[in-house]
């Protein structure tokens, strides 16, 4: 029954992001871990066809210890680059969190190593069926679309936690690993979960930069396919354009 229940909130995108892929038709990297179906768009929402089990885990390898990952940076710059070698994501304008799960013990760190206190997102990521994890992401509230103040009393909506990236699963350290892996990965985990999955966008860039502009998120972020994990560092294999043109120095 949970399962159903968060089937139209477990795919890892809000209405906003679909009506992106809606109006401009993107192609959506496909999710081809086993278990789980490409994405596609159906009744509004963008689904994953749900096949079989989320993780073997009985398969893991047991390995390092899951711990806080200093956040990749994006360099800043003021035009996005084209070419079948880039996929898009969209950054909505949350927190910068890392989490880190190990079994029932769960941390969220912001992106300069102090400790964040977000109950709600700490239960949703300690009920994510791995044993050990480190999610990349931003904590956002849906109404409000920026990052939630997680004591604040007028927030209507509970703080969520957007997955762009998985760091480590299992006893295994991931960030050697090209992005795409680590996405299909992080898809498949977070599939039976409460967990939001940010997927990558393969579509023109200024248009959907225009999309994003429009519904008032913060802007692109384009990854290069292939690309490492590089703790702490701005290599320029990840770039970001915020809707509003403005370059800010140092940003993640």
């Amino acid at each position: 029954m949970a399962g159903q229940a968060l089937s139209k909130q477990t795919v890892g995108v809000n209405h906003e992001l679909t009506r992106v892929a809606n109006r401009m038709r993107c192609r959506l990297s496909q999710c081809t871990v086993r278990g789980v179906a490409p994405l596609f768009v159906q009744d509004g929402c963008m689904m994953l066809k749900w096949i079989g089990g989320v993780m073997d885990n009985k398969k893991r390898r047991v390995g390092t210890v899951p711990t806080f990952i200093r956040p990749m940076l994006c360099k800043a710059v003021g035009e996005l680059p084209r070419g079948h070698e880039w996929v898009y994501e969209v950054k909505r304008g949350g927190k910068r969190t890392i989490a880190v799960k190990d079994h029932r013990r769960v941390k969220l760190f912001h992106e300069n190593g102090l400790r964040l206190e977000c109950p709600e997102v700490e239960q949703t990521v300690r009920e994510i069926p791995v044993d050990s994890a480190v999610i990349d992401g931003e904590i956002i509230s849906l109404n409000a679309r920026a990052a939630p103040d997680p004591g604040h009393e007028e927030e209507s909506d509970p703080p969520r936690l957007y997955a762009w990236d998985l760091l480590h699963l299992n006893g295994r350290d991931l960030t050697s690993q090209p992005v795409e892996r680590r996405k299909q990965q992080l898809c498949t985990m977070t599939m039976d979960s409460a967990l939001l999955f940010s997927p990558s966008l393969d579509c023109g860039p200024e248009e959907l930069l225009e999309e994003v502009k429009r519904l008032s998120l913060e802007g692109v972020v384009a990854k290069r396919k292939g690309s490492t994990y590089e703790p702490g560092r701005c290599t320029g294999t990840w770039v970001k354009v915020h809707a509003a043109g403005r370059i800010i120095a140092g940003d993640s």
